[in-house]
């Protein structure tokens, strides 16, 4: 399916002003922002398509974010209106990514064709998915226990 250039968005970051990321081809990447409120997980707001053309550019923002220290992520799918299996593949390189430095990668207010495409892959055993962002970050099940 050819979904051409709709949903390829400059990214956001810390809030604080965007930054115009281009993705492997040259093609503006999705739309990131991320919302820093009081202890707990971040939360990574994404918009648009997740796909081979905007993938890159959230994989860059993930492990970036995981490297320097946020190793508790919620991600808020509500906005992603496609995904693809390179924006699975990105979701999961995330996680592992998160797990090794003991922490995790949620994901939050899935759009229904989003709900189904995990559970037919399987990935909805995988990631801890939540109805809303407020319930990814107050689970205290999430984290992996310490030692």
């Amino acid at each position: 399916m050819d979904r051409g250039q709709a949903g390829h968005y400059p990214i956001m970051t810390d809030g604080s002003g965007s930054r115009s990321t281009e993705g492997g081809d040259g093609s503006p990447a999705d739309d990131v922002s991320e919302e820093v409120a009081g202890p707990g997980p971040r939360v990574v707001r994404v918009a648009g398509d997740l796909d081979l053309h905007t993938g890159p550019a959230l994989r860059g923002e993930l492990l970036g974010r995981i490297e320097s220290g946020q190793h508790d992520l919620v991600v808020d799918m509500e906005q992603v209106s496609y995904l693809d299996s390179s924006g699975i593949t990105v979701l999961i390189s995330g996680l592992k990514a998160a797990r090794v430095l003991g922490g995790t990668v949620r994901l939050a207010r899935c759009q229904p064709v989003i709900l189904q495409l995990l559970d037919l892959t399987g990935l909805s055993r995988v990631f801890l998915v939540y109805p809303t962002v407020e319930e990814a970050q107050a689970d205290p099940l999430a984290r992996p226990a310490p030692g």
